[in-house]
């Protein structure tokens, strides 16, 4: 078994007994989170040599992200453009697993921060495209996987996605932001699954542009703890819907991976309105969680793409998957 070393022991450590959510700087290593997740970049001094720390407070998760790189893994061995992760340790008791760090820049980045990484505009165009190629050529391969092996995976049956979107939905109902619009007051609503005829398998499950990063020619990714059994059409919906939110972007694509994207979509509209719909409420919740004490965000750039998204969901909720779902009984009390 590989030898794990001290700083990174004392990494995990320090990491778990902290429960920091800031910068944390110590003799041996500097740790810097990232994004909202329990996930920090960790440096040590001495070397300068970088990690990936993930600390998961939940078992069932940190299990599942166990099970989902494993799968990644085993897909990256027969792709050799796809990167493999790399885990020098983990501690079940606090959660952690510790991983190389993949030295490389996000998809969120190559397409809004060519000026702040001084990429060639070509250069990110082409990097971009390969990111979007190997990770329709990667759900290909995932979707075929046995469902056995996602035996600790997430459920995104249609019972736990309408689940979501109500939830979502009574959360943004009670927004100081968003409670005026009446999308959100038409909730709950129940959905009858067997109207859709849809591939069910394993599934990624959260395929944001942050999630996917370009190194050396290479595409990796991150983020494997949504990974579970779910309908296959689900991952692309996922995907269009981000290119959807950087519209610009679509037309330097690949037309034969545009095609391919465009194919799955087609195989049930009224899924893919449901899909999109309940993706657009996960995000409309981040936001205007993440904004919800913001002063003056009403006037800010932030409020309008939020109130764009929202009028986009009211719109899609009115023409398209309202008439597919049916109000359900308000509980008592």
């Amino acid at each position: 078994m590989r030898r794990v070393e001290h700083w990174i022991r004392a990494a995990v450590e320090s990491l778990h007994d902290s429960r920091s959510v800031s910068a944390l700087s110590c003799d041996s290593f500097l740790a810097r989170p990232l994004g909202r997740n329990a996930v920090w970049e960790v440096t040590e001094r001495a070397s300068q040599r970088k990690v990936c720390v993930k600390i998961w407070r939940d078992q069932v998760i940190f299990h599942r992200e166990v099970q989902g790189r494993a799968i990644i893994n085993n897909i990256a061995s027969r792709r050799p453009r796809i990167l493999p992760v790399t885990v020098l340790h983990t501690d079940e008791e606090r959660g952690a697993i510790v991983t190389e760090w993949i030295e490389g820049v996000t998809l969120r980045h190559l397409l809004n921060a060519q000026l702040r990484y001084r990429i060639p505009l070509a250069r990110t165009a082409t990097a971009a495209n390969r990111c979007f190629v190997m990770t329709v050529e990667l759900l290909r391969e995932l979707h075929c996987v046995d469902r056995a092996q996602f035996s600790q995976g997430a459920d995104h049956s249609i019972g736990a996605q309408i689940e979501r979107l109500n939830r979502n939905a009574r959360e943004l109902a009670q927004s100081p932001l968003l409670k005026d619009m009446d999308i959100f007051h038409a909730f709950p609503v129940q959905v009858d699954a067997s109207q859709f005829n849809l591939n069910m398998g394993g599934i990624f499950g959260d395929l944001s542009p942050e999630n996917v990063v370009y190194a050396g020619g290479k595409v990796g990714f991150w983020d494997f703890e949504d990974m579970g059994i779910g309908p296959t059409l689900r991952d692309y919906i996922y995907v269009d819907y981000f290119l959807g939110r950087m519209s610009r972007w679509r037309y330097q694509l690949p037309r034969a991976a545009l095609q391919r994207l465009a194919k799955e979509l087609q195989q049930c509209s009224a899924y893919t309105s449901f899909c999109r719909l309940e993706l657009m409420l996960a995000h409309l919740a981040l936001l205007a969680r993440e904004y919800s004490n913001t002063s003056g965000l009403r006037r800010s750039v932030e409020w309008f793409d939020i109130k764009q998204l929202a009028n986009a969901a009211q719109s899609l909720w009115l023409t398209a998957v309202q008439p597919i779902l049916k109000a359900a009984p308000h509980p008592r009390g």
